[in-house]
């Protein structure tokens, strides 16, 4: 999988913005997108605090096939992901026109590991 890295900005032209519980709200002005067959991938790009990459399948549009958000600064990781078919978390997406809508809950840990804790997610981008 490929990570491409991501900051928080000033507001404005910005092209995404995502904020979990108990980190900091993150966005930025580029989002690469790539076509794998039915997998669209996208890579929210700001600057060097985070790498967030969301991939949507297109036999499921409503939810992200997976989600990763890696927090450098405190050394989190929040990841939604799909064991089979069956999804791992409630992450959910939506469209509005040209934006996608992200909302529900996903799994964060410290890198050092220990457990999951389930936070909250919220949060836009568009192409």
């Amino acid at each position: 999988m490929i990570l491409m890295v991501g900051t928080a900005h000033a507001a404005g032209d910005n092209k995404w913005q995502i904020a979990v519980e108990g980190q900091s709200e993150l966005n930025g002005k580029v989002v690469m997108r790539t076509q794998l067959g039915k997998l669209e991938k996208f890579n929210l790009i700001g600057g060097s605090q985070s790498m967030i990459t969301i991939e949507v399948h297109a036999d499921l549009p409503g939810e992200p096939y997976l989600a990763q958000i890696i927090y450098l600064e405190t050394d989190t990781i929040c990841t939604r992901g799909v064991s089979g078919m069956a999804p791992t978390d409630e992450v959910g997406l939506s469209r509005e026109g040209g934006k996608y809508v992200i909302s529900g809950q996903i799994k964060c840990r410290h890198k050092d590991g220990g457990e999951p804790s389930t936070r909250p997610i919220s949060g836009w981008f568009m192409q």
